[in-house]
């Protein structure tokens, strides 16, 4: 026997026996098996005809409804309005425009313009005439007239073919002037440069007759290089 080796006390023990495996029985598949290899339920076919959606059985908010309602007021409005303005303008259109262009008015005698060639202002009274009445001698402008000569008169608008305003005479430099925007003319009417006028005073036709001066009086658009009379 080694040495060191102790024998056993006792007997030895032996482990019992394991219990014997049960008999294979060919039994049913579990219930859960059974339950897994089920086939599903069919789903269902779409309907032809689903029911209406909540918000198309539900009525249009009243914003919306407003805004409709504005939009068309808004193009039918705009649909009648332009022949009826066009209609107005036409009705209206006497009142709107100057005198008449082109007539004859008496405006003094020859002896009342200085002999020296200065210009003189004269009002223009003539009568007046629309589309529906008459305006007996109304004013309807201001000309200046001066000599140019023993029997002959030049005659010029006094509106600054500038913008329209009143030019006034100065006696001083012997010329005329616009205080609006200092457009500066000669005495014979022409524009002195520097100026805004892009041209010289609007001359207007003359004839004496009896030793009185007629004129044509007219008005001519401002702020333009070329003369043309207004309607």
């Amino acid at each position: 026997m080694p040495a060191g080796f102790k024998e056993p006390l006792g007997p030895p023990v032996s482990s019992p026996p394991a219990p014997p495996l049960p008999p294979f029985q060919d039994s049913a598949p579990t219930p859960v098996l059974a339950k897994l290899e089920d086939p599903q339920p069919p789903l269902p076919l779409p309907d032809d005809n689903p029911p209406p959606h909540s918000s198309d059985l539900e009525p249009e908010p009243p914003r919306r409804e407003f805004l409709k309602k504005t939009a068309c007021t808004l193009v039918g409005g705009g649909i009648v309005a332009a022949p009826l303005a066009a209609g107005i303008a036409v009705f209206t259109d006497p009142l709107r425009r100057g005198p008449a262009a082109g007539g004859w008015t008496r405006i003094t005698a020859l002896e009342a313009v200085p002999a020296d060639g200065r210009p003189k202002k004269f009002q223009v009274i003539a009568d007046r005439l629309d589309a529906w009445n008459r305006y007996p001698s109304v004013p309807i402008g201001f000309i200046y007239l001066r000599r140019t000569g023993e029997n002959d008169v030049a005659a010029f608008n006094a509106s600054c073919p500038h913008a329209g305003c009143a030019v006034d005479f100065r006696d001083g430099d012997n010329s005329f002037f616009c205080p609006c925007h200092r457009s500066h003319f000669a005495a014979d009417g022409a524009v002195v440069q520097p100026s805004p006028a892009a041209r010289g005073l609007d001359e207007l036709d003359v004839q004496l007759r009896d030793g009185a001066i007629w004129v044509r009086f007219q008005n001519f658009r401002a702020g333009i290089g070329e003369k043309l009379p207004l309607a």
